[in-house]
């Protein structure tokens, strides 16, 4: 809806490379739910703010299960992130790159 899917996995693909384990960046993504809650209610003003949270956002738009089973999918069919970042073009020196930024 606000392309919080597009951005989570590319966040996610990111994280994954940085070694972040799969289940932090599935938290990660479900709170994008905070902040998306403001912007939400306001799309839709048929909502009753007052009784709305972001956790029920967040079990309707950014479930960290579903960011779980995107994970999992990407190991059983390119071993992981970094090889499904190599089956879309990312270069094992661009990946280097993106560890070397992300890991301090």
């Amino acid at each position: 809806a606000f392309g919080s899917d597009r951005t989570g996995l590319i966040t996610a693909l990111v994280l994954g490379i940085a070694g972040v384990p799969a289940e932090t960046i599935a938290q990660d993504y479900g709170l994008t739910a905070r902040y998306l809650l403001p912007r939400h209610l306001k799309a839709h003003p048929e909502i009753d703010a007052a009784n709305y949270t972001w956790q029920d956002l967040q079990r309707e738009i950014c479930r960290p299960e579903v960011m779980l089973a995107v994970l999992r999918d990407l190991d059983e069919r390119h071993c992981g992130v970094e090889g499904y970042a190599r089956h879309v073009g990312v270069s094992q020196d661009e990946i280097d790159l993106i560890r070397d930024a992300m890991v301090v």
